[in-house]
């Protein structure tokens, strides 16, 4: 059980380190959009943290984040 639970937490920490690798952008370059994706269900909700707040999938999260960043 023990190896489970640590190959878990393996996998939690490099998601979270991808993640943050993926939106890491500057001024001149993009976030890697597509590395942000792949984490995610297609379907899966994303709530930005633009107000109002409104569900988005995925992809009309990035097309957002394309736009404004």
């Amino acid at each position: 059980m023990a190896d489970t639970t640590e190959d878990d937490v393996r996998t939690i920490e490099a998601t979270i380190a991808r993640q943050f690798a993926s939106l890491n952008w500057r001024a001149g370059t993009s976030a890697d959009w597509k590395a942000f994706a792949a984490d995610f269900a297609p379907d899966a909700t994303l709530y930005p943290s633009a107000r109002p707040v409104r569900r988005q999938n995925v992809g009309e999260f990035v097309a957002r984040m394309k736009r404004c960043c």
